[in-house]
Protein backbone atom coordinates (compact mmCIF):
# COMPACT_ATOMS: atom_id res chain seq x y z
CA UNK A 1 0.00 0.00 0.00
CA UNK A 2 1.32 3.42 -0.95
CA UNK A 3 -0.02 6.79 0.20
CA UNK A 4 0.12 9.97 -1.84
CA UNK A 5 -0.70 13.39 -0.42
CA UNK A 6 -3.66 15.18 -1.99
CA UNK A 7 -2.61 18.63 -3.20
CA UNK A 8 -5.15 21.29 -2.33
CA UNK A 9 -5.08 24.51 -4.32
CA UNK A 10 -4.03 27.81 -2.73
CA UNK A 11 -7.68 28.90 -2.85
CA UNK A 12 -8.77 25.85 -0.87
CA UNK A 13 -6.05 26.42 1.73
CA UNK A 14 -7.13 30.07 1.97
CA UNK A 15 -10.77 29.11 2.48
CA UNK A 16 -9.79 26.48 5.04
CA UNK A 17 -7.73 29.10 6.89
CA UNK A 18 -10.70 31.51 6.95
CA UNK A 19 -13.00 28.77 8.26
CA UNK A 20 -10.44 27.73 10.88
CA UNK A 21 -9.93 31.32 12.06
CA UNK A 22 -13.68 31.97 12.17
CA UNK A 23 -14.35 28.83 14.20
CA UNK A 24 -11.44 29.61 16.55
CA UNK A 25 -12.83 33.12 17.13
CA UNK A 26 -16.30 31.65 17.65
CA UNK A 27 -14.89 29.18 20.14
CA UNK A 28 -13.02 31.90 22.03
CA UNK A 29 -16.12 34.13 22.10
CA UNK A 30 -18.25 31.25 23.41
CA UNK A 31 -15.75 30.43 26.16
CA UNK A 32 -15.52 34.11 27.14
CA UNK A 33 -19.31 34.35 27.23
CA UNK A 34 -19.59 31.15 29.26
CA UNK A 35 -17.11 32.47 31.83
CA UNK A 36 -18.85 35.83 32.20
CA UNK A 37 -22.48 34.64 32.22
CA UNK A 38 -24.44 34.22 35.42
CA UNK A 39 -27.40 32.35 33.91
CA UNK A 40 -27.22 28.56 33.94
CA UNK A 41 -29.09 28.11 30.58
CA UNK A 42 -26.73 30.48 28.80
CA UNK A 43 -23.71 28.74 30.29
CA UNK A 44 -24.77 25.42 28.75
CA UNK A 45 -25.49 27.08 25.38
CA UNK A 46 -22.10 28.83 25.32
CA UNK A 47 -20.25 25.64 26.28
CA UNK A 48 -22.11 23.68 23.57
CA UNK A 49 -21.35 26.38 21.01
CA UNK A 50 -17.66 26.37 22.00
CA UNK A 51 -17.55 22.58 21.62
CA UNK A 52 -19.16 22.75 18.16
CA UNK A 53 -16.72 25.47 17.04
CA UNK A 54 -13.75 23.51 18.37
CA UNK A 55 -14.96 20.37 16.56
CA UNK A 56 -15.30 22.33 13.29
CA UNK A 57 -11.82 23.82 13.63
CA UNK A 58 -10.24 20.41 14.28
CA UNK A 59 -12.25 18.82 11.43
CA UNK A 60 -11.11 21.48 8.95
CA UNK A 61 -7.48 20.94 9.95
CA UNK A 62 -7.92 17.16 9.75
CA UNK A 63 -9.33 17.34 6.21
CA UNK A 64 -6.63 19.77 5.06
CA UNK A 65 -3.70 17.87 6.52
CA UNK A 66 -4.73 14.25 6.04
CA UNK A 67 -6.33 14.11 2.58
CA UNK A 68 -4.59 11.45 0.53
CA UNK A 69 -4.75 8.87 -2.20
CA UNK A 70 -4.03 5.21 -1.48
CA UNK A 71 -3.15 2.55 -4.01
CA UNK A 72 -3.96 -0.82 -2.45
CA UNK A 73 -5.37 -4.18 -3.52
CA UNK A 74 -6.05 -3.10 -7.10
CA UNK A 75 -7.92 0.02 -6.05
CA UNK A 76 -7.26 3.76 -6.03
CA UNK A 77 -8.87 5.37 -3.01
CA UNK A 78 -9.21 9.09 -2.21
CA UNK A 79 -9.62 9.75 1.49
CA UNK A 80 -10.73 13.26 2.38
CA UNK A 81 -11.84 13.52 5.99
CA UNK A 82 -14.90 11.30 6.39
CA UNK A 83 -15.51 11.14 2.62
CA UNK A 84 -13.95 8.32 0.59
CA UNK A 85 -14.02 7.57 -3.12
CA UNK A 86 -12.73 4.34 -4.64
CA UNK A 87 -11.92 3.45 -8.24
CA UNK A 88 -10.81 0.01 -9.31
CA UNK A 89 -7.52 0.10 -11.21
CA UNK A 90 -9.23 -2.23 -13.70
CA UNK A 91 -11.45 0.71 -14.72
CA UNK A 92 -8.47 2.95 -15.57
CA UNK A 93 -7.34 2.67 -19.20
CA UNK A 94 -4.76 5.47 -19.22
CA UNK A 95 -3.11 8.18 -17.16
CA UNK A 96 -2.18 11.54 -18.66
CA UNK A 97 0.13 13.93 -16.84
CA UNK A 98 -0.84 17.55 -17.57
CA UNK A 99 2.50 19.26 -16.96
CA UNK A 100 1.16 22.85 -17.00
CA UNK A 101 -1.75 22.04 -14.67
CA UNK A 102 0.37 19.76 -12.43
CA UNK A 103 -2.42 17.16 -12.45
CA UNK A 104 -3.05 13.66 -13.68
CA UNK A 105 -6.12 12.56 -15.58
CA UNK A 106 -7.26 8.97 -15.20
CA UNK A 107 -9.29 7.96 -18.25
CA UNK A 108 -11.83 5.28 -17.41
CA UNK A 109 -13.13 2.41 -19.54
CA UNK A 110 -16.66 3.87 -19.61
CA UNK A 111 -15.42 7.09 -21.28
CA UNK A 112 -15.38 9.15 -18.09
CA UNK A 113 -12.30 10.65 -16.50
CA UNK A 114 -11.09 11.63 -13.06
CA UNK A 115 -8.59 14.33 -12.09
CA UNK A 116 -5.95 13.12 -9.68
CA UNK A 117 -4.38 16.00 -7.81
CA UNK A 118 -1.32 14.98 -5.84
CA UNK A 119 1.83 16.77 -4.79
CA UNK A 120 3.94 17.34 -7.95
CA UNK A 121 6.99 15.67 -6.42
CA UNK A 122 4.95 12.47 -5.95
CA UNK A 123 3.55 12.16 -9.49
CA UNK A 124 6.36 9.93 -10.82
CA UNK A 125 6.12 7.61 -7.83
CA UNK A 126 2.32 7.51 -8.16
CA UNK A 127 2.51 6.53 -11.84
CA UNK A 128 5.14 3.90 -11.06
CA UNK A 129 2.97 2.42 -8.30
CA UNK A 130 -0.15 2.30 -10.49
CA UNK A 131 1.81 0.78 -13.40
CA UNK A 132 3.26 -1.88 -11.07
CA UNK A 133 -0.25 -2.78 -9.95
CA UNK A 134 -1.68 -2.75 -13.48
CA UNK A 135 0.93 -2.60 -16.30
CA UNK A 136 -1.75 -2.35 -19.04
CA UNK A 137 -2.47 1.28 -18.11
CA UNK A 138 -1.08 3.60 -20.77
CA UNK A 139 0.84 6.63 -19.51
CA UNK A 140 1.11 9.85 -21.51
CA UNK A 141 2.55 13.31 -20.87
CA UNK A 142 0.88 16.49 -22.12
CA UNK A 143 3.31 19.41 -21.95
CA UNK A 144 0.76 22.07 -22.82
CA UNK A 145 -2.97 22.43 -22.34
CA UNK A 146 -3.12 24.85 -25.28
CA UNK A 147 -2.74 23.66 -28.85
CA UNK A 148 -0.62 25.68 -31.23
CA UNK A 149 -3.78 26.73 -33.16
CA UNK A 150 -5.15 28.46 -30.05
CA UNK A 151 -2.01 30.35 -29.05
CA UNK A 152 -2.05 34.10 -29.52
CA UNK A 153 0.79 35.65 -31.49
Amino acid sequence: MKNFKYKHSVLVYSLLAVVFIATAIGCAFSVKSAVTTTLENELFAFIALAAINLFLAVFVLFVALFSKYKVKNGKLKLIMGVANWTISLEEITSLTHLIDAKKLIANLADGKYVFIVIAPDQIDEFVKTVKEARPEIVFDINYSDITSDNKKN
